[in-house]
């Protein structure tokens, strides 16, 4: 598999090499200037490991690839309008330098170069690359829709949220892994597989930015938190504290600023939307994984795939670590947080066992993360996956599948799990350290 930062590399210059054929000027300049200021490029990345994972070349997926860079963009430019966006990723949106006329015809003309990339697929598949592309394009814009039409309606159920963030955001993700499924040759039911294992990691996705946007920390996030409380935005986290007959009218009109963020921040914990959230990420990631699983990829190309999944789970974790309360008889360092804890036990795992940092960091992120949020018996097993030399991939993925399939305990009993891992590490590092003497 091709590294990821060779592969962005390499996708930069597939890029740069289609549009080098139009100006930079006029017509084209907010197009040059959005794509300069483009964020990771998930879609277009997914589009060339998934080709390559089929067995093929990722040359292959590059018109695909391109594609879905320039119609994501495309759809930015034009939401920036619709939600007078003064900034995209800390630059002024295209609109704002530019001009709305200026943004809404290069917004179409970036549509059109989406499709003239298309042209470029393999031959044998064209008809197919167009059918799912320009579905997605279409389901996008029902999801845009639906987005603008909530803002007016009254009635919003969970049910009804699910299936908009699933068209405007995951459906693009789906359409990303089965292009390039598609131009690797792939069998029809291969390209159902990674469409829904795309599909599901982007409605994971999207409840992650919900519950960051929502109880993240800003110095961790890098973004303003409680914006879409202020904006009253019908979330799944809003809709399912109204659902649990909080945030009334009376009640919402009482409060302004950073107090209505807090009083419906407390609401929202004290019905459980927080945990609901979670959960609710954790059947998708499931879903995700379970579709990954049907592919039978082998073990490197399937981590690849699965660390997309589990750095969800992980950016989560994250958020909430410094929130766990250790139980009566364990303590940490003064000042310590649970993350700093974890940061120096795999430390000194690398360090006692003489393994390479790159290669364990995954797993023992696994690891660590089956200890705190699932089932705490499986720990000390997990714990010997961990050095295994030529072993480690193969056994480090079963540990991320049984990590995927877990769900959140109730903080006692995240309390009850902490001490047990601290418990069965000192055991299994004793035992290891042991058994590497004899």
């Amino acid at each position: 598999m091709v590294k990821s930062e060779a592969l962005h590399d390499f996708f930069s210059t597939g890029l740069e090499t289609f549009m080098s054929d139009y100006p930079t000027d006029n017509l084209y300049a907010p197009i040059h200037y959005l794509l300069n200021i483009s964020g990771k490029r998930i879609r277009p990345l997914l589009a060339l490991s998934v080709c390559e994972a089929e067995g093929s070349t990722i040359e292959k997926a590059m018109p695909v690839a391109v594609a879905v860079e320039l119609f994501h963009n495309f759809t930015l430019m034009h939401d920036d309008i619709m939600d007078c966006a003064p900034l995209r990723r800390g630059q002024s949106t295209v609109h704002k330098k530019f001009g709305e006329n200026a943004a809404i015809l290069s917004g179409d003309a970036m549509f059109s170069l989406a499709f003239t990339s298309l042209e470029n697929s393999p031959q044998g598949a064209l008809r197919e690359v167009f059918k799912v592309f320009n579905k997605t394009a279409r389901q996008v814009c029902e999801g845009q829709q639906l987005d603008m039409d909530f803002e007016e309606q009254e009635a919003v159920t969970i049910d009804d949220y699910l299936e908009m963030i699933r068209l405007k955001t995951s459906v693009l993700l789906a359409a990303a892994c089965a292009l390039g499924a598609i131009s690797a040759g792939a069998t029809p039911e291969r390209v159902e597989l990674w469409y829904r294992y795309g599909e599901k990691m982007g409605l994971a996705f999207q409840i992650q930015d919900d519950i960051l946007d929502t109880f993240g920390n800003a110095l961790k996030t890098g973004k303003k938190v409680g914006g879409d409380i202020a904006a009253e935005k019908k979330t799944f986290i809003w809709l399912y504290t109204q659902q649990k007959g909080v945030l009334s009218p009376d009640f919402l009109s009482q409060l302004h600023g950073q107090e209505k963020i807090d009083k419906v921040r407390e609401a929202m914990q004290e019905v459980g939307a927080d945990v609901a959230a979670q959960k609710k990420m954790n059947v998708y990631a499931e879903e995700a994984i379970s579709a990954l699983s049907a592919l039978g990829l082998d073990p490197e190309k399937q981590m690849l795939f699965a660390g997309l999944v589990s750095s969800v789970l992980k950016k989560i974790l994250m958020t909430f670590s410094s929130e766990i309360s250790l139980p009566e008889g364990v303590s940490l360092p003064a000042g310590m947080l649970f993350v700093e804890f974890q940061q120096a036990v795999f430390a000194q795992i690398v360090k006692d066992f003489q393994l390479d940092e790159n290669e364990t960091q995954a797993p023992f992120n696994v690891w660590m993360e089956n200890a705190i949020r699932s089932n705490p018996d499986r720990v000390h097993a997990s714990f010997y996956r961990l050095d295994l030399g030529e072993e480690t991939m193969s056994h480090a993925l079963k540990i991320q599948d049984f990590s995927m399939r877990s769900t959140l305990l109730a903080e006692q009993s995240i309390q009850r799990a902490v001490l047990k891992v601290l418990t069965r590490f000192n055991y299994a590092l004793k035992n290891r350290l042991n058994s590497k003497k004899n």
